[in-house]
């Protein structure tokens, strides 16, 4: 049980270190771009009616089922 926990623990460490790489050879227009698709995706999200996935929605979410 304590090596899933290690290896999920690396794999965290791991995915940030990529992430933090990543960000910092992002152009301007590179970053542009992302910001524009995930406004698209969430507009797309929007108008066919799904909630919005955000961390209070899926927090409001727990407390609902716990009542």
């Amino acid at each position: 049980m304590t090596d899933l926990f290690a290896r999920i623990k690396m794999n965290t460490e791991l995915s940030v270190k990529e992430e933090n790489a990543l960000s910092s050879f992002r152009s301007r227009d590179e970053k542009k771009a992302l910001k524009r698709a995930e406004e698209a995706k969430l507009a797309f999200r929007k108008s066919k009616g799904y909630e919005v996935d955000t961390f209070w929605s899926r927090l409001g979410k727990l407390f609902k089922k716990k009542n």
